[in-house]
């Protein structure tokens, strides 16, 4: 069936819409064409999917595209299906689009009637109403399953308790530990710079999580070497504490925690050449400020197993 357009519209977008039957029993599957034949210069503003089909349901959605004497004729194609009886209607379809910059539409210019009959015969009248569920008698001895399910879970719990005090008991207990030796501050930074490339962040487009390493490392260096806290610290704040440590080096630090920032927080994509020149200028700013005169070890308190 093909419906027309209203009059008046506009003649650069022609529309029409079919079905392939009107007249359907309940499941039976209607195929729903609405082909729009328009100028190249008209951009669709159609919701494609969201074609509203209600009351029937929307089973599948396809779309093509083709030209035709210098037009560009756009199928789509919907599979619907609706499971109650009686006369229904799809409603007229309203086909938004862009032209010369304004918004405009066309609609169809009516309804498209669908009758939907039952599968059952017309003179299905023996149809008898399901009688109640029967009550099920089984001989399996539930009071021995029961006493079966007990001791299992008995054994259970007995073999996890025992388990329990031989790990704790039993066992041999670990060695002593000694501290275990850091590495300097600067000889740390440049590890985590080394780590930090090997992890190809770049490589996968992953720039964000490049930068956030990238300022996590910079931060713990800045901690160890300055003894100041850096972490849940803005940069600004980071800034202040240095100027009173060493305000050689403060305008270095802060240019490199703000480039950091702006690609963290304000979304800025930066070429691969600027992050590997961040790396470089972060191993610059660590040599720069290592003390050459440090020679002392720091010592973590994590714990090393000795062998006897």
């Amino acid at each position: 069936m093909y419906l027309t357009l209203l009059p008046g519209m506009a003649s650069n977008v022609d529309i029409n819409v079919t079905v392939d039957k009107q007249e359907i029993t309940a499941g039976d599957v209607i195929e729903y064409n609405l082909t729009v034949k328009s100028d190249k210069s008209v951009k669709p503003a159609f919701p494609e999917k969201g074609l509203k089909v209600a009351p029937f349901e929307l089973l599948d959605f396809s779309k093509s595209e083709s030209e035709e004497e210098g037009m560009i004729v756009r199928n789509y194609k919907y599979k619907i299906s609706i499971y109650e009886t009686g006369d229904f209607e799809l409603l007229p379809v309203v086909f938004k689009y862009i032209i010369n910059g304004k918004e405009e539409s066309k609609k169809t210019e009516k309804a498209i009637k669908i009758k939907v009959k039952s599968v059952l015969p017309a003179d299905a009248n023996d149809i008898k109403p399901i009688k109640a569920p029967q009550e099920f008698k089984t001989p399996v001895p539930y009071r021995f399953l029961y006493m079966v399910a007990l001791i299992i879970l008995t054994l259970l719990i007995l073999t996890l308790l025992s388990y329990f005090l031989y790990r704790k008991y039993f066992l041999k207990k670990p060695c002593e530990a000694k501290p275990l030796p850091l590495l300097l501050p600067d000889e740390e930074a440049h590890k985590s710079l080394d780590e930090l490339l090997k992890l190809n962040l770049l490589h996968e487009g992953k720039i964000k999580d490049f930068y956030i390493t990238l300022s996590d490392i910079i931060r713990r260096y800045v901690e160890r070497r300055f003894n100041i806290m850096t972490f849940e610290k803005t940069t600004d704040e980071i800034i202040h504490q240095m100027r009173q440590k060493d305000g050689a080096c403060v305008n270095k630090l802060k240019d490199l925690l703000s480039d950091c920032d702006l690609v963290k927080f304000a979304k800025l994509i930066p070429s691969n050449a600027e992050c590997n020149g961040h790396v470089l200028k972060s191993r610059n700013f660590v040599d720069e400020t290592t003390s050459k005169e440090d020679s002392k070890e720091e010592v973590s308190s994590e714990p090393v197993e000795v062998k006897p």
